[in-house]
């Protein structure tokens, strides 16, 4: 039921919350496992974890990549 919001491209899901609704109806929603509900929540890294990831990758690969100045033009932009 809760999952149709984190996979909007599966169209399965949506059918299938609509089947558990029209047989069980709604009132099984305070039974779900808060933990299964946590799980499937869609959690976006931050700016931060992507620099993090990035400069970490640069550095892996043994590119030369200035992240704080990219990190400057990213404030930047994000607080327009």
């Amino acid at each position: 039921m809760f999952s149709t919001t984190s996979f909007p491209d599966l169209p399965e899901i949506r059918e299938l919350r609509s089947l558990f609704a029209d047989r069980y109806g709604n009132h099984l929603e305070p039974y779900i496992n808060k933990e299964f509900v946590k799980k499937l929540k869609a959690n976006p890294p931050t700016n931060d974890m992507k620099l993090q990831m990035m400069q970490e990758i640069a550095q892996e690969c043994g590119i030369e990549w200035d992240y704080k100045a990219f990190e400057q033009k990213l404030k930047k932009t994000t607080s327009i």
